[in-house]
């Protein structure tokens, strides 16, 4: 069989202490723990399993990489290429998953990245009679679990939510532990990618893609918010790194109030709501504007990429219309992007009022 791999570093390790570890009291201390930490970690699938009354389930993840172009020649293994970004949601009743696709040359892979997407699909979904929304994630604190997610879901429940939804749940897995119906897509996408030594372009692939769920592309399909103006009228979460599950409740009146819990189902220190908006500010006030597309890419990385395309598809690959991207993403210059910029901020001021996000 096939080595395991993302295995939980800690049951590694208290596996291989319980192997060399001579001392009965000691061993069983250890095997205490490894019960307790695989326990825990069950508790969070069980959870994810459930399906309460009035409620609805979605997770959601960031793929890993995948290189533009994608080339199996030797030289690719040394070269800076294009990455190419996938963000996955996934309704686990149906199991059908949507994937938000963008690359390097427009925005980088981060909690605004990630906010402006999951804002996208719960946008795009038709809530009926839920109330109860249940987010289901990995721990990353650079993409999942940070204030800008959080405020993210917590503007969308004051200013969007659809329906009678009154409440978002987002829960996050015991380190380790966190394998989810999102990665199984993942698992079935990569299973195909193998079949394609060579890839020139990001529609290359997203037709792959396509053949598993629905594409949405960014400029396109969904667009970019500055999710962490929020910060200026909503305060962070202390001790986040601990946090199991986070409530974000609407109230009769709808006031918004954010529960705390460091376990997933029981917790010896009953945590009370609280609201995280900053002294002196209105949820009325609550604004994002849209980002522009454009991040320059460093010189080191041009050159090699240069390089790269030369190698694979000859000297004068910038002749090939396929290929035409490139040229245009490696000729384009900081005061290009700067420029473009401004036009996006002139854009964004005249549909102002037609910006969903904007209030």
């Amino acid at each position: 069989s096939s080595p395991a791999s993302d295995c939980c570093a800690l049951c590694n390790r208290l596996k291989y202490k319980m192997k060399l570890e001579k001392d009965a009291h000691k061993k069983n201390d250890l095997m205490v723990q490894y019960r307790i930490h695989n326990k825990r970690a069950k508790a969070f699938y069980q959870l994810a399993k459930e399906s309460p009354p009035d409620s609805v389930t979605f997770c959601f993840d960031m793929q890993q990489v995948q290189p533009l172009p994608r080339t199996p020649i030797n030289d690719a293994f040394y070269a800076q290429q294009v990455s190419f970004y996938v963000f996955c949601c996934v309704d686990m009743q149906s199991r059908n998953p949507t994937f938000y696709t963008w690359t390097e040359d427009m925005a980088g892979r981060g909690s605004v990245e990630v906010s402006s997407a999951l804002l996208a699909y719960l946008n795009s979904v038709i809530f009926e009679n839920q109330k109860i929304v249940r987010l289901f994630c990995d721990g990353c604190g650079g993409q999942n679990k940070n204030a800008h997610v959080i405020h993210a879901l917590y503007y969308w429940l004051k200013k969007q939510a659809s329906g009678n939804v009154r409440e978002i749940q987002l829960t996050f897995p015991v380190r380790g532990h966190s394998f989810l119906p999102a990665d199984r897509v993942f698992g079935r996408v990569e299973k195909a990618l193998r079949k394609h030594t060579t890839i020139k372009t990001k529609e290359g692939y997203e037709d792959i893609y396509e053949q598993f769920g629905e594409v949405k592309r960014l400029g396109i399909d969904w667009m970019l918010y500055d999710v962490k103006n929020l910060t200026k009228f909503l305060k962070k979460l202390d001790g986040i790194s601990d946090i199991k599950r986070i409530l974000i409740q609407k109230n009769n009146s709808s006031q918004i109030s954010i529960t705390c819990r460091q376990n997933f189902k029981y917790d010896s220190l009953v945590e009370m709501p609280k609201t995280l908006l900053r002294k002196g500010k209105k949820d009325s006030q609550l604004t994002m504007e849209l980002l522009p597309l454009q991040r320059p890419l460093k010189e080191k990385k041009k050159k090699s990429l240069k390089h790269l395309l030369a190698q694979e598809f000859g000297e004068e690959w910038f002749n090939e219309d396929d290929l035409q991207w490139y040229k245009n993403i490696l000729e384009r210059t900081e005061e290009d992007i700067e420029g473009e910029q401004n036009e996006m901020r002139d854009l964004c001021d005249c549909l102002e009022q037609d910006v969903g996000l904007h209030v």
